[in-house]
Order: structure tokens, then sequence, then C-alpha cells
């Protein structure tokens, strides 16, 4: 019978060594008769934890006979266990632990990798300050609740990249080193607007005016001014176009424009609205156009076309509205009716649709800004393109007069000198009375005076040559800056892709309460429109396997929790 016993220890100990090898099979290392009896038949083993991080001491037998730390040693190099060991001490402590609680006792440990640090930009203010309209418990947004307006300083350094740190190794208890995920290094472009610069090496922004602080949706860097209008935007007032931090403390009234960098307001009427940061309505948006930056939050929206970088966030309703962000579009507590939705973060709301109303249409998940930015912007290129070539054709109509100028003045610098050559020669044979004094008297006049009037036509191409070389000098430069614009462009273009790849979207709608019959959602690859009213649910764009084990995409629906 003890025999059996020691055969059963020794394989358990077999199928524990994380070699993969059997204590004493002579596949791995060789014990002694001693170290062989204390891995199989006295009732102490090594157990390999928590993915070769952890090694620890077993007493499978209360009544084993207690070991060494040694014969621990002994025992951990049979199973190649080299690393992070524990000292003596605290290995005949562990003896005495897993033979009094009869539980596993760490006797060795690795220590895993430690991850690097991506480039990243650091900056210095809250990019976040006004906290109207986040989403409380319960799922309410708070229009009441802000947070302090960051101020800079002119000069002051108000953010800067930070380069990324590669990550350590770690190392298993046999001494396998584990590699560090490997951080991106991507390339991080710092991108400013109007009231901020770059450094010099382009590792830091510095703001160029003093005002507020702001990152746009886009990742863009401004300092804006600030301009307060105490009541509305009306007839006194005309169009608001300022480049700065706008504060409307009544009405945008129905056919006016503001544009600037940030607004917040009381309410917008019929009006166009276009800033390059945050846009904060205390109460309505009613059949308004407008473009933000950054994020929009509202209490509704009528009759409107809605368009931001940012989250919009909005309280009570949509209603017969187009809206786009490459955010989320937020309205936990609200509804959404007869609009349409084009979120690339995906769209939550307590109701979508109704029985009253036209079905709803939502995209989610794609970034239908990108395409019309990327198009604009191709546009844009084309455009500067174009210009450049024209210049182009003037700059080699520039070289060629040039060059024909060249040769003219080359032409008449030759007369010139040859008329000098002359006069000196016949004034040396007037001077030595070398034939008839007269003629040659009046032949070094008419000489002089021809040479004069080359001298001035002379002058005069010279004159001519200067200014084209100016005009070419011009034209150059001008070709220079376009294609400055082109290449800073194109950059802008590689930025939008590498953030939109870097920033998949969220191609989901979750609700709390209906989504009536007819509502269309509709992802990149999928779309579903629900043939039946549908309550706590969850919808999102998923890929899977087909019974052909091909991948198709599927909008999957799901219930939420009440």
């Amino acid at each position: 019978m003890a025999s059996d016993v020691s055969q059963e220890q020794s394989e358990q100990v077999q199928r524990t060594d994380p070699s993969g090898s059997a204590v004493g099979s002579g596949n791995g290392p060789s014990l002694t008769k001693e170290e062989d009896s204390l891995a199989s038949g006295a009732g102490w083993e090594i157990e390999v934890l928590n993915n070769d991080m952890e090694a620890a001491l077993i007493c499978s037998n209360p009544e084993a006979p207690m070991i060494t730390p040694e014969q621990v040693m002994s025992l951990l190099d049979s199973y190649n266990i080299v690393h992070g060991i524990v000292s003596p001490d605290k290995i005949s402590q562990a003896l005495e632990n897993a033979r009094t609680y009869n539980s596993p006792v760490a006797i060795a440990k690795g220590y895993n990798a430690v991850p690097g640090t991506p480039r990243h930009i650091e900056y210095f203010f809250d990019i976040d300050p006004l906290r109207v309209g986040k989403v409380k418990e319960g799922g309410d947004l708070d229009f009441k609740e802000r947070g302090e307006i960051p101020q800079v300083q002119k000069g002051q350094v108000i953010a800067q990249v930070v380069e990324g740190l590669e990550g350590i190794p770690g190392m298993d208890v046999f001494g396998q080193q584990i590699e560090a995920p490997k951080v991106d290094s991507i390339k991080m472009m710092v991108r400013v607007g109007k009231g901020a610069a770059k450094s010099e090496d382009g590792s830091a922004v510095v703001a160029t005016t003093d005002g507020r602080p702001m990152v746009t949706g886009d990742g863009r860097l401004f300092v804006f001014p600030g301009l307060t209008i105490p009541g509305d935007v009306n007839l006194e007032t005309g169009h608001i176009r300022f480049e700065g931090a706008i504060d409307v403390k009544g009405v945008v009234q129905d056919g006016f424009e503001v544009v600037g960098g940030s607004l917040t307001v009381k309410e917008i009427g019929k009006s166009t609205i276009n800033v390059k940061g945050d846009l904060v309505v205390q109460g309505g948006i009613l059949g308004a156009n407008i473009q933000a930056g950054g994020t929009i939050k509202a209490r509704h929206i009528y009759g409107s076309t809605v368009e931001a970088v940012g989250d919009i966030l909005v309280e009570k309703q949509i209603l017969d509205s187009r809206v786009i962000t490459t955010g989320a579009c937020l309205i936990p507590r609200g509804k959404i009716l007869s609009s349409g939705i084009c979120a690339k973060n995906g769209v939550d709301a307590m109701q979508v649709g109704s029985e009253a109303s036209k079905p709803c249409t939502l995209l989610v998940g794609v970034d239908e800004r990108l395409k019309r930015e990327i198009d604009r912007i191709k546009a844009e290129i084309e455009a500067i393109r174009k210009q450049r070539a024209k210049k182009e054709v003037f700059l080699e109509e520039i070289r060629k007069a040039r060059d024909k100028l060249q040769e003219n003045v080359g032409r008449l610098a030759q007369v010139q000198d040859q008329a000098l050559v002359a006069t000196r020669d016949l004034e040396r044979k007037i001077q030595e009375n070398d034939g008839d004094v007269s003629a040659m008297t009046m032949r070094v006049t008419a000489i002089n005076q021809q040479s004069s009037k080359v001298g001035e036509a002379l002058e005069t191409l010279l004159e001519k040559q200067e200014r084209i070389s100016e005009d070419k000098r011009t034209l150059e430069k001008e070709g220079a800056s376009l294609q400055i614009q082109m290449d800073e462009l194109k950059e802008e273009i590689e930025f939008l892709l590498a953030r939109d790849t870097e920033e998949p979207g969220t191609p989901i709608l979750k609700t709390k309460g209906t989504v009536f019959m007819g509502t269309a959602i509709k992802g990149a690859h999928a779309s579903l429109t629900l043939p039946e009213d549908m309550t706590f649910i969850r919808i999102k764009e998923k890929r899977i396997m087909d019974e052909n084990e091909r991948p198709i995409w599927i909008m999957e629906v799901s219930r939420q929790k009440a």
C-alpha cells in the first residue's frame, strides 16, 4: 500500500513540474535518492502559480518529516526555479506555515514587466472646465454646476509634448524574461490656433495673449480673450464676430450670426453659430444652423442642424433635427423624435421615436464629419496647387524675359566696350597727330554720343532686369509659402486619419426607455430597422463568424437592466 501511495505522489509531482519533465524521470535535472524521496514520497511539493510568476511550497501530508531550507533549494532546483527565491530564514518560516496551515506558501516570486508610456501632450490647465451638462447619478444633466474657467497670461507655457518611456522587462520564477508591451511611437503633432504658438523646437505651446485656454475637439489649442454681450444679439449689436470666448447674457435672435472661439448663451433662435470651441446653451436651440469645434450642451434642440467635434449633451429633447458629432450624442433622460443622428461614439437616449413621429435614423460608429473635413481640405489643397501652378507659369515667363534681357544687356555692354576702345584709339591718334585730326575728333564725338545712348538704354535694361528679378523673388517666395500651406494641409489629413484610427468609434445605441418600430440603426458595416417597439435595449454592431467560418457583421440586440 505504501508503495502505491508513493507512486501516486510521484505522478502528482510529475504533473505539476512546470518544466514539462517528470522529476527524476531522466528528462529533467537528475536528483539524488534523498531529493527524489522529498519530491515524491515525503509529502513536500512545489506548485507554480500565476502564469509562472510565483512558486509555492506545499505540504500535502501533515505527517511528513520536516525538511531543511537546503533541501527546499534542491527541490526548487529540480523544477528549474532560479529567480526571486526568498532567503533561507523565510524558507524556514514557509516550511512551518505550509505544515501548520496546510496551504501553499510562496517562496519564489517573479516580477511583471512595467509598461512604457506613449508620447503624449501634457496640458498645464483644466482642458474640460465647463462641467455644465455632465450626467449626474440617476441620468440627469447638471446645468448649474460649473468648474473654474482657467485663465493664462501672454508668454505662459500652456502645453508641452512629453516623450514616452520604454517599458521595463519582467522575469518569471524560471528566469525567463517577460517583454514589456510595445509602446506606439506615434507622431505627436502639436496643433495651435489663434492666441497660441509653438516653441522653436515644436515641443511646447506658449500663449501669445492673455485669455482663456481651450483645446477644441480636433485637438487644436487656442487662447481666447473674452467678450461679454449684456443682452441679446439683435439689431443693436449686429452680427458678432470675435476671435475669443463670447458670453451672451440674452438670446441670439433670428437671422443673426455669431462667429468666435466659444459661446455661452441663454438661448439660440433661427441663427447661424460657428465656434471653434464649446457651445453652452442654458435653454434651447430653435431652428439654428450650428457648428462647434468642441462640446455642445443644451436643454433641447428643435428644427436645427447641429454639428460638433465633441459630445452633444441634451437634457430634454431632440426634435426634427439633424445632429452630427465626432463624439457621442447623450440624452439619457430625454427623447429623440423625427431626427437623424450621426454619432461616432454612439447614442444614449431614454426614448427614440414615438407612435406619432416620423421614424428616426441613427448612424453610429461612423465619423461623417471626418470625410467632409478631409474632402474640404483636399479641395483647399487642390485650389492652392492650381494657384501655385499659375505662379510657376508666371515664374517661367519671368525667367524667359530675364534671360532675353540678359542677352540684350550683354550685347549693349559689348557695344559700349567696343565704343570705348575705338574712342581711346582715336584719342591716342589725335594726341600723336597721326592722321586727319578734325575727322577723328568728329568721329570721337559721334562715338561718345552713340555710347551715351547705349548707356542710357543699358541703364534702362538693368533697372528692368532688377524689377524682373524682384518679381521672380516674390513669386518664388509666394510659391514656397503655398507649398508650406499644402504640406501643412496634407499633414492635417494625416493627423485626422491617424486620430480616427487611434480612436475607433463606438457603434452602439443604449436606451432605458422605448425605441419605436421603424427606427433605423446603421453602423459602418451593418444596419437594422426595428420591426417592433423595444424597451431597455442595447444595439451594437458586432463582427461574428457565419456557419462557413467567414466573418460577417450584424446589429446585435441585447436587453439592458432596468
